[in-house]
């Protein structure tokens, strides 16, 4: 059974009315590709902790990446 905790946070939001400006904003800003001020301020405006916390994820993926790699971020 699938429930908005168990489904993915994009999908959850998808038809948020609240959350389409930043869904665009996510469209622009890839956040695989995105800098870090890019995708930082991407965190900062999620319009919920749980798109925050997805953000942050991918952040702390590229993060790790970068160092594991010696490529900045």
């Amino acid at each position: 059974m699938t429930t908005i905790e168990t489904m993915h946070p994009l999908k959850a939001t998808a038809t948020d009315p609240g959350c389409a400006a930043w869904l665009e904003e996510l469209d622009f800003n890839d956040p695989f590709t995105a800098t870090r001020e890019e995708l930082d301020q991407l965190i900062q405006a999620a319009p919920s902790q749980r798109l925050a916390d997805w953000a942050r994820g991918i952040f702390d993926f590229r993060e790790m990446l970068a160092i594991v790699t010696g490529k900045p971020f």
